[in-house]
């Protein structure tokens, strides 16, 4: 038997399609955010009726495990709210007493819109705990967001950017408590 829609059916579901990928790209209302970051934590990994955490994480970060496992915050903008661009320079600075809080270690990293890492020849395309990162005298560590080199002493603590607009990533594996249940932050991304 033939199906025989409306006329106006393609463009109906073409919208429904259009509102459904807004819909995805949406953080549910249980994320957790703060200085321009967003990630999921309670709920990732035992979704049980929570469709909507389910799609986001499904749609957003496929292969999410649960708070215990790994938490991946996300953000695009900066301090300011402005869309961060590989074209400018960035700091993230970590206060000796608020290092992403972890028992096993975090990595950063940039990508551009469509998930792409920086090209050409760098030394490196993200920066882990496990890196042996250059402290301040504090004890606190900067992390330099850039397309380009910020020169040999601070090039452990690079994050090469992408050209235009990007993405950074930070992912924390075996996090604690602080960072699943929204206690610790991640620090906005200065712009300098």
């Amino acid at each position: 038997e033939a199906v025989h829609l409306p006329r106006d059916a393609a463009d109906a579901i073409k919208d429904g399609i259009a509102d459904a990928h807004a819909r995805l790209a949406s953080a549910p209302v249980n994320a957790l955010s703060g200085n321009g970051w967003t990630w999921l934590a309670d709920g990732v990994g035992h979704y049980a009726d929570d469709y909507a955490l389910r799609a986001y994480a499904t749609f957003t970060r496929p292969g999410s495990g649960t708070k215990e496992d790994d938490i991946v915050a996300t953000t695009s903008v900066d301090a300011l709210g402005e869309p961060l661009d590989g074209d400018n320079r960035y700091i993230l600075h970590f206060s000796a007493k608020a290092l992403p809080p972890v028992r096993g270690f975090w990595t950063l990293t940039a990508y551009t819109a469509d998930g792409a890492l920086a090209d050409g020849r760098l030394p490196h395309l993200s920066v882990a705990s496990r890196d042996g990162l250059r402290r301040n005298r504090d004890g606190s560590v900067d992390i330099y967001v850039q397309s380009a080199s910020p020169g040999r002493a601070r090039q452990v603590n690079w994050v090469p950017a992408p050209k235009g607009p990007f993405e950074l990533v930070l992912r924390l594996y075996a996090p604690q408590t602080g960072a699943a249940d929204g206690n610790w932050q991640p620090p906005a991304l200065v712009r300098k």
